[in-house]
């Protein structure tokens, strides 16, 4: 989807961290913003403990990096 919308065919619905690089250079333009959902949240429950399985951990650090938050733990 996203590589139709860079050669012109089209317009797509997708999460704006997915596309932020191309957003910035100008490559994509957002065209619908009146028509944008409402951000909604996501919570992420684990059993805390002293050290977290490494799963876990790369799970959290991918999250954080990819989503925008405003209250990270």
């Amino acid at each position: 989807m996203l590589e139709c919308a860079l050669q012109g065919l089209g317009i797509i619905k997708i999460f704006n961290y997915h596309i932020e690089e191309e957003i910035n250079t100008g490559k994509l333009i957002e065209i619908l913003q009146p028509y944008r959902e409402p951000e909604q949240s996501i919570y992420i429950y684990y059993q805390q403990q002293k050290f977290l399985q490494k799963k876990t951990r790369l799970f959290l650090d991918f999250l954080y990096k990819k989503i925008p938050t405003k209250n990270k733990i």
